[in-house]
């Protein structure tokens, strides 16, 4: 518990850091840094794990960044030149007896999933109060987790999902969403001064798409009978199991804000 401690405690000033008193090119090299290490963990977590596709997705990962960086609507050719390149991919793998086909489609869902569900933070934080609004979603994300946790292990009794994620709780998910509406409501109120109804629905709606998020990260390591995507943070695990809530937040959140 005290590694989990000093690790989040660190990483929370890195990212205040970051957000509030560095360029914005702080932030890209930090979320290019996050999809690499995503794309790593995501990859190792299936077996006979092929160095060649993360190597693909790493040079994606830069297309991605420029293009939501420049401008978004640069990022529909961004999607066009990755499925072209994996339909390559694909006739390649008919040559070989579709020896390579459930690779290409781990590649296709790993660069969606984390590459361009991850790059709507890009145009988020370019917003005029974007700094505010990142470290927003970062609060709803953390809260529903935390939240959950504690209320899970006070009142959980009735299972969430208990093939996927065993130790989940109804009762946690509501603690965590309940948590992260007090959060979303006390933030507001000091910094982003948003209507009161559409705070509360928007922190809602997030907060449900951490929990999914969570969900489905858990249904991969399920799946491929790991209990974490790394161990790259002490005490926390892996790059994924600290952002997954994340994954499904950044483009809902996106798309809330009406940009």
């Amino acid at each position: 518990m005290q590694k989990r401690i000093i690790t989040g405690i660190i990483g929370i000033i890195l990212l205040i850091l970051i957000i509030y008193f560095l360029p914005i090119y702080f932030f890209y090299l930090l979320l290019f840094a996050v999809l690499l290490m995503s794309h790593y963990e995501f990859f190792n977590l299936f077996e006979n794990f092929n160095l060649k596709y993360f190597l693909y997705s790493s040079f994606f990962s830069i297309f991605f960044v420029i293009s939501f960086a420049l401008s978004i609507n640069l990022v529909i050719y961004c999607l066009i030149i990755l499925f072209i390149f994996s339909f390559c991919l694909f006739i390649l793998s008919v040559k070989k007896s579709f020896s390579n086909i459930n690779e290409i489609l781990i590649f296709i869902i790993s660069n969606v999933y984390i590459s361009f569900f991850l790059c709507f933070s890009i145009p988020i934080i370019a917003n005029g109060e974007g700094k505010n609004l990142i470290m927003f979603i970062l609060l709803i994300a953390w809260s529903t987790d935390s939240f959950a946790y504690f209320a899970g292990t006070k009142f959980g009794k009735n299972k969430l999902c208990p093939k996927i994620s065993p130790n989940k709780t109804v009762e946690g998910a509501i603690g965590g969403i309940i948590g992260s509406l007090l959060v979303s409501l006390i933030f507001n109120f000091f910094v982003l001064k948003l209507p009161f109804l559409k705070i509360i629905f928007i922190s809602f709606i997030l907060s449900i798409s951490c929990i999914l998020g969570d969900l489905f990260e858990s249904a991969l390591k399920r799946y491929n009978n790991k209990k974490d995507s790394g161990n790259i943070f002490p005490g926390h695990g892996g790059m994924l199991d600290r952002i997954d809530s994340l994954f499904f937040a950044i483009p809902i959140f996106y798309i809330l804000l009406g940009f």
